[in-house]
Formats: C-alpha cells, sequence, structure tokens
C-alpha cells in the first residue's frame, strides 16, 4: 500500500517516519513494517487542514497567532512550498497555529483576505482586526517564515515591573514605555495597547502599572497616563520626549520622537525596526 502511493511516499512525513524502509529488508519483515507505521505517526505534519472560511474566526480568537497559508496543491509552486510549511509548522509548534488552505477551493475564504497570488500568507493576531501579510518581495523561506511568524508572539506591551526594568527596556533601539494607573483612562490605554499590536514590529513596547510598581517620583514628571520614548541613546529616562493623550493620535507622534530618524525622500519616515 505505501509504497505504491506516490504521494503518500513524497510527503515529508513520510520521508521522515518511513526513512527506515529505505534499509535492507531485515529478517523479520513484520517487525520493518510495524516500526515503518510507527514512525509514520511520529511524522505526522502539524500543519492544520480543517480551516475555512466559516471557522476561521474560532482559530482567531481562541489562539494567541493563527497563520495561513493559501496555495494551489496541485500547482509546481504548492508542491514546492508545501515542506516548507511543515517545516514552519514543526518550529512554532505549541506557539503558533499554521494552517494551509487550498485557495482554489476555498475562493470565499482567499478573497475576502485579498489572497489573489498563491502562496499567499496571513497571520491573524489574537485581539487585532488587522490581518497581517507576509510580503511577495520576501523570498519563501525557513528563516523568513519564522521571524515573520515569531515577532507576532507573546503579548504587547510587554509589562515592566520595576525602575529598573524600565531603564533596562528604554535602553533598546526604537524602545517606548507607557505609564498608567490601573484601569483609569481606559480609552488612552486602549489605544496604546492597539498601537503596541500593530507598530510592534517598528517599536519594543513596555508599559507599567505605577499603582503596581514603585517608581522614583521623577518617573512621573510627565503625568499619568503618558508615553515616553528611546529618543537619543544615553539620554536619562526623565528627559526622554513625554506624550500625553491630549497631544492627539499617538502613532504620528511616535514617528516623530524616534531614534533613529530614517528619512526616505527628505521626508521624516518610521524607525526602523528593531534589531
Amino acid at each position: 500500500f505505501f509504497f505504491g502511493h506516490r504521494n503518500l511516499w513524497d510527503s515529508p512525513a513520510a520521508k521522515q517516519g518511513l526513512s527506515c524502509c529505505h534499509m535492507r529488508m531485515p529478517r523479520w519483515p513484520g517487525l520493518a513494517i510495524a516500526l515503518c507505521l510507527v514512525g509514520l505517526v511520529v511524522g505526522k505534519s502539524s500543519v492544520v487542514t480543517d480551516i475555512d472560511f466559516d471557522n476561521h474566526y474560532s482559530f482567531w480568537k481562541k489562539n494567541d497567532v493563527t497563520v495561513v497559508m493559501f496555495f494551489d496543491p496541485k500547482s509546481a509552486k504548492g508542491k514546492e512550498v508545501a515542506p516548507i510549511w511543515d517545516e514552519l509548522a514543526a518550529a512554532v509548534q505549541g506557539k503558533a497555529v499554521v494552517a494551509k488552505v487550498d485557495g482554489t477551493d476555498d475562493l470565499e475564504f482567499a478573497s475576502e483576505y485579498g489572497a489573489r497570488r498563491f502562496p499567499a500568507v496571513k497571520l491573524f493576531k489574537k485581539g487585532l482586526k488587522e490581518v497581517q501579510t507576509f510580503g511577495f518581495q520576501r523570498e519563501f523561506v525557513l528563516p523568513n517564515l519564522q521571524h515573520f511568524v515569531e515577532q507576532w508572539l507573546g503579548p504587547s506591551p510587554l509589562p515592566l515591573t520595576s525602575a529598573q526594568a524600565v531603564d533596562d527596556h528604554m535602553a533598546k533601539q526604537g524602545a517606548v514605555v507607557g505609564l498608567f494607573e490601573g484601569q483609569a483612562a481606559a480609552k488612552a490605554l486602549k489605544e496604546y495597547n492597539k498601537e503596541a499590536s500593530v507598530q510592534r514590529t517598528h517599536f519594543q513596547f513596555g508599559i507599567v502599572d505605577v499603582s503596581a510598581v514603585e517608581l522614583p517620583p521623577e518617573y512621573l514628571s510627565g503625568g499619568v497616563p503618558s508615553v515616553r520614548v528611546a529618543h537619543s541613546p544615553g539620554v536619562p529616562f526623565t528627559d526622554l520626549p513625554v506624550y500625553t493623550p491630549k497631544a492627539g493620535p499617538l502613532e504620528p507622534w511616535l514617528v516623530t520622537h524616534c531614534y533613529p530618524p530614517v528619512v526616505v525622500s527628505w521626508e521624516p519616515t518610521r524607525c526602523p525596526p528593531p534589531p
């Protein structure tokens, strides 16, 4: 059975799980076949295949990160990227849900998120309405895909629980810290958390609940709620630019005050992504 089905034999799971079958058959063929069957089970891919337009919202809401590849399994490109996708699933197993969808079959799902060329990779972050796209200009290889997924894992902003943690955080390139007090100023806190998720690939966000963390009085000189951004290397926390909700939307303020600035066509743009 196994040797008569080329698709099964060519799959990554088969290549991993049935590698023992490349050996010469031993004296106990029954044992060899049993070992091969066990290998097939162990080598089974962890890619989710039962995701579709109707149920994808449940994956989105339940999991920190769900990343979906829309592809054409019958095309040469589809056959080329499928093993790479299996490798990604193994690399981030337990941290993110990795799924694949036949975009030629579930056209409604693919078109909903603009997947018109295959393969197309879309990432869904729990709590975030915006869907992230793995750009076509990036090479479809495991390191690029893994970096794309892992930069969206975990909470953003990062909770900071001491003055030393604040200082260490603000020493990083593109560091931002928000000072809030409990659930007060809920609107400002909601905007900060949203920007922390949307802009997490450009800035490194931290957050301090000043009702639970003791900070030096001068750290609170900008008021609460407030936001500070690392503007220049070695600048003390108290000398960093201060944002308050009265200044308007947070995102353009961050772009204006980030360090180091980037100039494209003589106009400042957002900070470069953290290393």
